[in-house]
């Protein structure tokens, strides 16, 4: 993983649609194999674990990709119907590379994360009765409170993008905008004067929070780890979402590159610059 993103780093200075396309897929197909291996089951060989996962994830990580194409409509129009639209082919992606990692069918478990919220829907439930699971996302819903405290909701946009969106007098930790996880909080009267349009700077910020999810196929790393506690297993996880890509997020970006002094080396950057602008 390591040399993945520090190969992301030394090559990311020309980032082309090539480029974005292959890290997206070899990532999704990397990450999800592992996962598989480790979700293994009893008598699976860890082969063919591994090889469904990789073929699994690669899938996901082409709809990802696909997903973050979309928002370069909204980059350019403004329009919801690219916003939504893209937020969920990006949601169908991750649930594909999620379960990949998990080791079960890609069809079975679909979920759309807004905000710190998840709403999970399985196909073919464990439980009799229950499809449909509303979860909260610990850290997630931590930084919505820490930005609420330092914004207003920006109620417009969030119904337009499906993302939690606030606004600020004073630049977010340096920046225009800044991309709290799940939540996206931007300096209004920075906007018009730097950018001189809204749209690139929120889809640039939406970018980063798919890159959040790009990593939610480590959360399924912990799937047999969590089974061994009955409550946690059965009670706990009904409601509660252990969002630990985010913080394997957070590694990876200062891994390829702080954003201030190495933005055009950073990987999750100039990601994000090539489907906002």
């Amino acid at each position: 993983m390591f040399l993945l993103f520090s190969i992301m780093r030394l090559n990311s200075q020309e980032l082309s649609h090539g480029k974005a396309i292959t890290y997206n897929v070899i990532g999704s197909s990397l990450f999800s194999g592992i996962g598989s291996a480790i979700n293994k089951k009893e008598n699976e060989k860890l082969g063919h674990a591994f090889l469904k996962g990789l073929w699994q994830g690669a899938i996901g990580g082409t709809v990802i990709y696909g997903s973050k194409n979309i928002i370069q409509g909204y980059a350019n129009t403004g329009s919801p119907l690219y916003a939504w639209s893209s937020k969920l082919v990006n949601a169908a992606g991750t649930s594909i590379t999620e379960n990949a990692a998990s080791n079960i069918d890609f069809w079975k478990r679909w979920h759309l994360n807004i905000g710190f919220t998840r709403f999970e829907y399985h196909l073919n439930p464990k439980k009799a009765g229950r499809s449909f699971y509303f979860k909260v996302m610990p850290y997630a819903l931590g930084r919505t409170i820490y930005v609420a405290t330092k914004g207003d909701f920006d109620i417009n946009t969030s119904l337009k993008t499906g993302n939690l969106v606030f606004s600020t007098d004073t630049s977010p930790a340096n920046y225009v905008a800044f991309a709290y996880t799940y939540t996206i909080l931007y300096d209004r009267t920075k906007i018009d004067g730097v950018y001189n349009n809204k749209t690139n700077v929120i889809a640039h910020e939406i970018i980063h929070v798919y890159q959040v999810d790009d990593f939610i196929t480590i959360n399924s790393y912990f799937n047999k780890l969590y089974s061994k506690n009955t409550f946690v297993n059965d009670k706990l996880l009904n409601w509660i979402y252990p969002d630990i890509n985010s913080w394997t997020y957070i590694a990876a970006y200062n891994i390829a590159g702080d954003g201030k002094d190495d933005y055009d080396s950073n990987y999750f950057e100039q990601e994000a610059v090539l489907f906002s602008e």
